[in-house]
């Protein structure tokens, strides 16, 4: 398949982007199966087909204007909100597309004379509908958030989602080495993208607390960055939609409703309605029973476990980083 062909089919969904290969990767898929995906990175078996790999000559295209966008935290409930703003036929939402972690990565590393044009060749592929009338909705991961500068152009609509500070670290610590590694990785990925970045992660990287207490002040680094380029965006664009993790916990079609009038999505109550109803006692990641009272004993078991670390990381957080609030809310 050439490019142009590629580029006129949406279920080509553009998965790689290797800036040392110069190569683009795509991958065929069903509406069915991303929707059905928690997330459309690879992790999940989402394929009709075998990769198509084309390098970046031809790759031409001009970004929609305003693809609506979550731009979220970790472990702040962006996966549920994503679902419940998913409805066939009238949004879907792309949850976490590999290809941006992938642009995400080469502007860590420096970017390049193709970097804003592979980017702009990225938002069309997104942005193409799958269904004539169906709106596309764009997640990225949370390793995408040094891209929401370029993913917005100052104009875009986005709704972005936060989770407090002590509820991220509990997050954070429920999940394990796994998690503790990854936000220390995010951390440090982030910093040069935020004012004051490498100081803050360096700050915590010269902290005299034991490993443990070391990885729980790298996590809330990770935390405050995303905060500040959240705060950052909000300040470029003319309106922006906030929505906490405790919104989504506790009023989920509330926190729905609210975010789809921020994306100007056309769903009416009774769709996301029928969404919250499907999803609110599911696991948004996995389609499985989900209990809040479970969840909340998990809490509990970590802050059993780990009540001392998380009040120490959470002193040092005040002192060295600030309030854990977007300033701009």
């Amino acid at each position: 398949m050439t490019i142009e062909e590629i580029a006129r089919d949406p279920r080509c969904l553009l998965h790689r982007i290797d800036p040392a290969r110069r190569q683009l990767q795509f991958r065929p898929a069903s509406a069915e199966l991303v929707r059905a995906a928690a997330f459309i990175d690879g992790r999940t078996d989402i394929w009709t087909g075998p990769p198509v790999a084309l390098p970046f000559e031809g790759a031409e295209a001009e970004a929609p204007t305003a693809t609506p966008a979550i731009f979220h935290m970790s472990f702040c409930g962006s996966t549920l909100l994503a679902r419940l703003l998913d409805f066939p036929g009238k949004v879907l939402a792309l949850k976490e597309p590999n290809c941006l972690v992938d642009l995400a990565d080469w502007k860590r590393a420096g970017g390049g004379p193709e970097f804003e044009a592979m980017l702009r060749f990225a938002l069309a592929m997104l942005g193409r509908p799958w269904a004539e009338g169906e709106q596309i909705l764009l997640k990225p991961s949370s390793w995408a958030n040094n891209l929401i500068d370029e993913l917005l152009d100052g104009n875009g609509l986005a709704v972005f989602v936060t989770i407090a500070r002590d509820r991220f670290l509990e997050a954070v610590l429920r999940g394990g080495s796994e998690r503790l590694a990854f936000t220390a990785r995010l951390a440090a990925h982030l910093s040069p993208f935020a004012e004051g970045g490498p100081g803050r992660l360096q700050s915590a990287i010269d902290s005299d607390a034991e490993p443990i207490g070391k990885v729980a002040r790298l996590a809330l680094v990770a935390h405050d960055l995303e905060l500040r380029l959240f705060e950052r965006a909000i300040g470029r664009l003319a309106a922006a939609e906030t929505v906490d993790f405790a919104n989504i916990e506790q009023s989920p079609f509330e926190a729905a409703a609210a975010a789809a009038a921020g994306l100007q999505l056309a769903l009416d109550e009774a769709e996301i309605e029928a969404n919250c109803d499907r999803w609110t006692q599911a696991n948004a990641k996995a389609d499985a029973a989900f209990s809040a009272e479970q969840r909340a004993s998990e809490n509990e078991q970590v802050r059993a476990a780990y009540g001392a670390v998380i009040d120490d990381a959470l002193a040092w957080a005040e002192n060295a980083l600030g309030p854990g609030t977007l300033r701009s809310a």
